[in-house]
C-alpha cells in the first residue's frame, strides 16, 4: 500500500529528526555554528516531513520528542500547531543554514536558499488554512510573512544563487538540473 509506506518513511524520518534535534545539545560539538547548521538541517527536514503529513492527512499525531517504544494511543494536534513547528522549524534553518555553495559538492543539501523557500510556502499555506476558516485577519498576517520571505529570496539572489532561466528550454535543459537555480 502506497499510502502506507509514505506514512511509515515520514514517521521515520520525523523520528530521527526528534532524536537529533533532542540529543544534540550532548553530541560534542565544539563550535555552536556546526551545532546550529546540523540542528537547522534536522529542523528543516523535520518541517518537510511534517508538511507532507499535515497536507496529506491533516492534523494527525504531531511529536516532538523521540518514539523509543511502542506507544498504543494518539492525540490528534490542530493543523495550527503543525504549521507553527514547520515555520518555527524553518525560521532556525534559514538562520543557521550555510549558503548551497557552501556545501560543495554536496549540493543538495538542506540550505539557506532552500530554507527560505520552504518558509515562504509553509507561510503561504498556513495562510490559506486561516482563510478557510475565515480569519481574514490571521490570514493576511501569513500572507504578508510569505511574501516578504520570497522577498528577501528576490533581494538575495546572486547571495542564495537563485533566478528565474531566461526561458522555458534552459528550465528544461538537462545540464541545468542538478544545481537548478530555481529549485
Amino acid at each position: 500500500n502506497p499510502n502506507r509506506a509514505t506514512w511509515t518513511a515520514l514517521w521515520r524520518g520525523i523520528n530521527l529528526c526528534n532524536a537529533g534535534i533532542n540529543r544534540i545539545e550532548d553530541a560534542g560539538f565544539v563550535n555552536v555554528n556546526d551545532k546550529n547548521k546540523r540542528e537547522g538541517e534536522l529542523r528543516f527536514l523535520r518541517a518537510f516531513y511534517y508538511w507532507h503529513i499535515v497536507e496529506t492527512w491533516g492534523g494527525v499525531m504531531l511529536r516532538t520528542t523521540e518514539t523509543s517504544e511502542p506507544e498504543l494511543t494518539a492525540t490528534r494536534s490542530s493543523v495550527a500547531d503543525f504549521y507553527a513547528l514547520i515555520i518555527s522549524d524553518l525560521e532556525f534553518a534559514a538562520a543557521n543554514l550555510p549558503l548551497q555553495q557552501e556545501w560543495g559538492n554536496e549540493y543538495s543539501r538542506a540550505s539557506k536558499k532552500s530554507a527560505l523557500g520552504f518558509l515562504a510556502r509553509a507561510n503561504l499555506s498556513r495562510a490559506y488554512y486561516s482563510l478557510a476558516a475565515g480569519n481574514k485577519g490571521e490570514a493576511d498576517t501569513y500572507f504578508a510573512k510569505a511574501r516578504d520571505v520570497a522577498q528577501e529570496l528576490i533581494n538575495r539572489k546572486a547571495e542564495l544563487g537563485t533566478d528565474l532561466w531566461a526561458s522555458p528550454a534552459e528550465l528544461w535543459d538537462a545540464d541545468n538540473n542538478k544545481r537548478n537555480k530555481e529549485a
